[in-house]
């Protein structure tokens, strides 16, 4: 018995080394290869899965099973291949062009900022982080202090504090007080970090983190339609509150992919890139790099974002996937089920023959997708057509600065009059068993409570999608989809009934 144990531990640490040995072959490949002769501009081009060695049912069957988890909002899907986009997938309310914000998604593009930062020679990643913020943040600093590779692998010893960021004004005064140990060992995830970083790139730059990347990354790859949220103390947040359309995201994960190079212009370093996505800490499940995470399998990489935001890397297969998505308690997440359904099938690396079938399959999906309106009927005894009445709801949420006051009712439509706390009234339109959409200026729900949020978005193209159901005549379900922030709102109206 104790020798078949060892035979059996032997050939699991066989196992083990093979697998790492072939992710460190597959990662040197990788890294050698040579960056793209052609430029890039504008649009990603398009190809079909056939055309770049996937089956078509692949695909749909990925998409049919990611939209039947009834506890995920896709907002989008961009999947590429061989630098072409191969599919695309928009379920109505949201649409191509959509502008959505990415949570932690954006530590990833924080990563890349200090990478040019580093690359020009403004910032080395070896000092203390205090060398690149003002000089009366360095005298706060009386005990050890992190380097700006502490922050980057998330080991800077500060303890996390996620509220700190709604509590107060002056954050890295704050930050910089916190007890810290174990700098450069101990793994502690903490936004606040990317933050810092943020600031280290405009102390240095002169210029915002945003209008950095504008210039560096965004405009040589054709991004034009970025915001980014802005502290009290004036810098982006850095870890939370970039906004950007799908294909802008899938943009910039073909750039990673590509080692840094973009139509033959080296935007980022190889040297940088390569290091980003090494292994440098790990959280006890997964290993991180700078400000992006390394898979379990050692040859693939993702920027991970709250409540199903990801940009996949997968340099074996030479492919892209971004989902954004509103995930609510989820089983699944969105990037197993494309592991699951896609990276782990077989592929070519030649075209396959064209199936018109497969195809025409799969475009009627991305057609047709739409998410799942609010069930019930389309009318209520309670509710007259065309009367405005008042009604209570339970929509008192402090996250949000209005509230449902009436709702007038004609059709198979229902308007929802809606107060702000500066008492300017408005109204939203909500179709039954389809999405009605709306231009407006409503503050979306937003689940990152923080000094001074949203009050930097640009507010001019607010988009609003709504629907509604009657369960039973007192019961009235609303959903709301706020298409170009990505979140949504539900609410229970209760009807009372005369005596």
């Amino acid at each position: 018995m104790r020798r078949f144990t060892v035979i059996i531990l032997f050939i699991t640490q066989l196992t083990a080394a093979l697998m790492a040995d072939e992710a460190a072959s597959v990662r040197s490949q990788w890294l050698m290869r040579p960056g793209p002769a052609t430029a890039q501009r504008g649009d990603l081009p398009r190809s079909t899965p056939e055309q770049q060695g996937i089956s078509s049912n692949t695909i749909r069957e990925f998409y049919d099973t990611l939209l039947n988890v009834k506890q995920i909002d896709i907002h989008g899907v961009v999947i590429m291949r061989h630098g072409k986009v191969i599919s695309e997938l928009y379920p109505k309310p949201y649409r191509q062009n959509s502008q959505l914000t990415l949570y932690s998604v954006s530590k990833t593009f924080t990563g890349i900022a200090v990478g040019i930062a580093a690359d020009k020679g403004l910032i080395d990643i070896g000092k203390p982080i205090t060398d690149y913020l003002a000089d009366s943040l360095k005298q706060k600093a009386d005990t050890p202090v992190p380097t700006v590779r502490d922050l980057l692998t998330m080991q800077s010893g500060i303890v996390p504090d996620w509220t700190l960021r709604d509590t107060c004004d002056n954050w890295m005064a704050q930050l910089l007080e916190k007890p810290r140990d174990s700098i450069g060992v101990r793994y502690g995830y903490d936004s606040m970090m990317s933050y810092l970083l943020s600031a280290a790139v405009q102390n240095t730059s002169g210029m915002t983190m945003l209008d950095f990347l504008d210039h560096f990354l965004f405009r040589p790859l054709d991004i034009h339609e970025a915001s980014w949220e802005v502290s009290p103390e004036g810098y982006n947040t850095g870890g939370w509150g970039l906004m950007l359309s799908n294909e802008d995201m899938a943009k910039v994960g073909q750039l990673l992919l590509q080692v840094g190079n973009w139509g033959g212009r080296q935007i980022v370093s190889r040297k940088w890139v390569t290091q980003m996505m090494a292994t440098h800490s790990n959280n006890g499940k997964s290993d991180y790099g700078y400000q992006i995470w390394v898979n379990p399998d050692g040859i693939s990489y993702r920027a991970d974002g709250a409540l199903g935001q990801y940009i996949l890397i997968h340099p074996k297969q030479d492919m892209v996937c971004v989902i954004t998505s509103c995930t609510n308690k989820s089983p699944v997440s969105a990037a197993s089920l494309w592991w699951q359904y896609v990276t782990a099938r077989d592929m070519s690396d030649t075209p396959l023959p064209p199936d018109t079938l497969a195809h025409d399959h799969l475009l009627d999906k991305q057609n047709f997708a739409a998410l799942p309106t609010t069930g019930g009927m389309a009318k209520s005894p309670l509710m007259k057509s065309n009367v405005e009445r008042e009604l209570k709801v339970n929509d008192q949420d402090s996250i949000h600065n209005w509230n449902i006051v009436s709702v007038t009712q004609a059709g198979r439509a229902l308007r929802l009059w809606i107060r702000t706390r500066d008492g300017r009234k408005t109204h939203i339109d909500c179709g039954f068993g389809y999405w009605r959409d709306n231009r407006s200026s409503l503050t979306p729900p937003y689940y990152i409570n923080a000094r001074n949020r949203l009050t930097s978005l640009k507010p001019t193209d607010g988009r609003v999608s709504g629907c509604y159901g009657f369960t039973a005549p007192e019961d009235l379900y609303i959903q709301l989809q706020f298409t170009n922030f990505g979140t949504r709102y539900d609410t229970h109206i209760k009807l009372k009934r005369k005596h």
